[in-house]
């Protein structure tokens, strides 16, 4: 979903002027924070799973984990995982829609291409995205320092 998401954002980050996209990006954009919301979580569903259950002779058995201000180690990967990878695809939003715009209009007589996304607030968000998975790993790290391997 995240990849179609993207696939369709590219397709409505720039348009004719005059005309207008088949969709709003701002709508899109905000499915697409939900897509990835909704990707985080299924992670750390499958990785909670993974990690609280064992099988032993055929019995599934559940063993707690160590964890840092409560929150699951695998969670917090998660996390910082799901906000670079959201980061990136922002950040090739924002290429494309530059791309488009710069490339657009050679000649005053040629269409002017215009956009709906507002590169400023979409970059802002890309740093919140890489502020919050550099505390993230920072986090990850020192836990890493305090934590022996089971």
């Amino acid at each position: 979903k995240v990849g179609s998401l993207e696939a369709r954002i590219h397709s409505v980050c720039t348009f004719q002027e005059g005309a207008e996209p088949s969709e709003d990006a701002t709508k899109l954009m905000r499915e697409l924070e939900g897509a990835y919301s909704a990707y985080g979580e299924l992670i750390m569903r499958i990785n909670r799973t993974n990690t609280h259950a064992w099988i032993d002779a055929g019995n599934i058995q559940t063993t707690p984990i160590a964890t840092v201000a409560g929150t699951l180690l695998s969670d917090l990967i998660v996390l910082r995982d799901v906000a670079i990878s959201h980061q990136a695809c922002l950040k090739r939003v924002a290429q494309v829609t530059r791309n488009n715009l710069s490339n657009a209009r050679r000649t005053q007589s040629e269409i002017r291409t215009v956009t709906k996304v507002d590169l400023a607030k979409l970059e802002h968000e890309i740093a919140q995205l890489g502020e919050k998975a550099r505390k993230l790993d920072a986090q990850l790290q020192g836990a890493n320092w305090n934590i022996d391997l089971m």
